[in-house]
């Protein structure tokens, strides 16, 4: 995850206020199907979440696409939103 940040604070460029929440969230299911326990399965989700400050507005948005591309789109958006 600091590679994902590192890369991300690399292209910004400069104006406003940035903030990069990087997530993480692991769990776990077991079930259990007539009265057999089946295996448990464990999920990991990633996320990131960018929020802009220009000029007195805020916007945020949110991307499952921690590639810098993916990174890239959701700060434009979250920029688009501050801006209007």
């Amino acid at each position: 995850m600091q590679a994902i940040a590192n890369d991300f604070l690399a292209r910004l460029s400069a104006g406003g206020h940035i903030t990069l929440r990087l997530h993480r969230e692991r769990s776990e299911h077991v079930k259990v199907r007539q009265g057999v326990v089946e295996p448990v399965q464990s999920t990991d989700d990633f996320g990131a979440t960018v929020s802009v400050i220009v000029g007195g507005g805020e916007g945020w948005a949110g991307t499952s696409d921690l590639s810098p591309s993916g990174l890239a789109a959701a700060l434009r958006r979250a920029r688009h939103w501050a801006e209007v």
